[in-house]
């Protein structure tokens, strides 16, 4: 039970033998708790575009999205989110969701790091920044072609292989 059905419930049964001052103090405090319920969270995401077979050159798009205020919410949910509810061309890669294989890797505020992991709280309240990494060709948007690093990874056997 949250706190805010928590104090209506209180103030329902116990209505008769609480005095005045306290129903008006435990109505107030009703209120406050379902405000906060609603508290909403607008982020500014920059995010950089490119598509190779439409755009000439990469560009800037802004983006203001409400993730609410849970404090668990990362960078990759808020790139779920735009793509949803505001633009359904905006390309990403993310594959585990587990911050284990890499695959959603990108610049955030000029730093590299992994979008599932990245929480947005751990952001600031400025402008969010996203790029692809730097040191891959891009294919779009934020997704970057990691051909030659799965053939690097092929080439060294960073697993265990049975003898035959």
């Amino acid at each position: 039970m949250t706190m805010y059905a928590a104090i209506n419930v209180a103030m329902y049964k116990f209505e008769e033998r609480i005095p005045d001052f306290m129903i008006t103090f435990l109505s107030g405090l009703s209120d406050l708790c379902g405000e906060i319920r609603k508290k909403k969270m607008i982020y500014t995401f920059k995010i950089f575009r490119f598509d190779p077979r439409h755009d000439v050159e990469p560009y800037e798009q802004e983006f203001r999205v409400d993730m609410g205020d849970s404090e668990k919410v990362t960078v990759l949910d808020a790139l779920f989110r735009i793509q949803q509810t505001q633009d359904k061309t905006l390309s990403f890669r993310y594959s585990c969701r587990l911050a284990m294989c890499g695959s959603c890797a990108l610049v955030i505020n000029g730093k590299e790091g992994l979008a599932c992991k990245t929480l947005l709280k751990d952001l600031g309240s400025g402008p969010i920044s996203l790029k692809p990494l730097s040191h891959i060709s891009v294919i779009k948007d934020l997704t970057v072609d990691l051909k030659s690093l799965i053939n690097r990874l092929k080439k060294m056997e960073p697993y265990f292989v049975p003898r035959t």
